[in-house]
């Protein structure tokens, strides 16, 4: 794959809506989730493949930012870049934008951890997978935020 970044587009389901009508925040997160599978088939990997993928990894961190609203029906263009990977994380950063006009929605960052899924233990990203995702940099070292 030449490009690490892939889109998913689609409509807001009415489920997606909440009592004011807005896309209930904690969607943006299956939105993302949208585009990395995307980003996956953009990759190469087919449906069994991508399932693997999705089970031997973890989240490990999630952030996002909202900008402004969407509502039942509006199309959404929902993008995921691999930005980093490591031994064993991916890297990702996301955005949501309105496709009518363009609106920046939502944007967000995750780290997916490759895990041995008996244990929950990390283990490096194995050369099936790391072989079919486009060149990106290693993550920068940095310290736990948390304490």
């Amino acid at each position: 794959m030449a490009e690490a970044e892939a889109a998913a587009t689609f409509r807001v389901e009415y489920a997606d809506i909440d009592a004011q009508g807005r896309v209930y925040y904690g969607n943006y997160t299956r939105y993302f989730d949208r585009a990395r599978f995307a980003f996956w088939a953009a990759c190469g990997f087919g449906a069994d493949e991508i399932r693997r993928l999705e089970d031997e990894t973890v989240l490990a961190e999630v952030e996002t930012r909202y900008h402004a609203p969407a509502g039942f029906y509006d199309e959404l263009q929902a993008t995921a870049r691999l930005t980093a990977a490591g031994r064993s994380s991916l890297h990702f950063a996301y955005r949501a934008t309105r496709v009518s006009d363009g609106t920046l929605l939502a944007e967000g960052r995750a780290v997916l951890v490759y895990i041995e899924p008996e244990s929950g233990r990390a283990r490096p990203l194995p050369a099936s997978v790391r072989d079919r995702l486009p060149p990106v940099p290693a993550p920068p070292a940095r310290p736990s935020r948390l304490a």
